[in-house]
């Protein structure tokens, strides 16, 4: 009997000891966010330091004060360390506009260098399907910049929360203009007149065609100046960028 609760005495004390060291983590992590809010960002990146970063917590509050701070930090390593920790997606996900990850790639673009890194990084079993399609954007991104069309439009068609893709010509890729304006597309999702381009005619949301060849097609048959010139641009582009090859 005296053994056995000398057993359990000893139970408890590990998981009073266990309770107690993630008791203290916690009030440590409280402390370096305050330390944040009051601007004693120094002072907040040593005691983070001493936190453990197998915690995926503290493991991505260490980044918020290492950018409060000022220090570029490596996001593709960051996102490597993230995904092997437990219960990382809710953390992928609140990092995902971060600058120390992808930024704010919406406005901003991406870097084709960064992209690559993309590829480096081994694809995550994310649980969550909204993550899951993202991570499957990003990658479909990095992709087109690497010119492995194939391989785009297996990750594009992987999407299952977007089913059917449709283009509007002469506003595409926005996000790499370096212009800070927002133009109709980005706020109306159906426009019955179609968008004025200012330069290019009238334009409206139209799926793009597996077969580049159905762009030939659309200018035998359409009776629009504004339609052929539109429709002649794009398979210049395709040309260029070795899409579509001609003898």
């Amino acid at each position: 009997m005296q053994k056995k609760n000398m057993t359990m005495l000893k139970s408890l004390i590990i998981v009073f000891l266990l309770g107690f060291s993630i008791q203290l983590s916690a009030q440590k992590s409280e402390k370096v966010i305050k330390l944040l809010l009051n601007n004693e960002r120094a002072d907040a990146l040593k005691l983070v330091e001493k936190l453990d970063q197998s915690n995926v917590e503290n493991y991505y509050l260490k980044q918020i004060v290492l950018k409060e701070n000022g220090e570029i930090a490596n996001g593709y390593n960051y996102l490597e360390g993230l995904l092997n920790k437990a219960d990382f997606e809710p953390y992928l996900f609140a990092s995902w506009h971060e600058t120390f990850l992808f930024s704010d790639y919406e406005s901003q673009g991406f870097a084709p260098l960064e992209l690559r890194r993309l590829q480096e990084i081994k694809t995550p079993q994310l649980q969550n399907a909204s993550l899951r399609d993202a991570y499957s954007y990003m990658q479909s991104i990095h992709a087109e910049v690497s010119r492995d069309f194939d391989k785009q439009k297996q990750l594009v068609a992987s999407i299952k929360n977007i089913e059917n893709w449709e283009l509007v010509g002469p506003f595409e890729n926005l996000n790499d203009s370096g212009l800070n304006i927002t133009y109709e597309p980005e706020n109306k999702a159906t426009a019955a007149n179609g968008f004025d381009t200012n330069g290019n005619g009238i334009v409206n949301w139209y799926v793009a065609p597996d077969n580049p060849l159905i762009l030939i097609k659309i200018l035998s048959i359409t009776t629009s100046m504004e339609i052929k010139l539109i429709m002649l641009k794009r398979l210049f582009n395709l040309i260029k960028s070795k899409e579509l090859y001609y003898n």
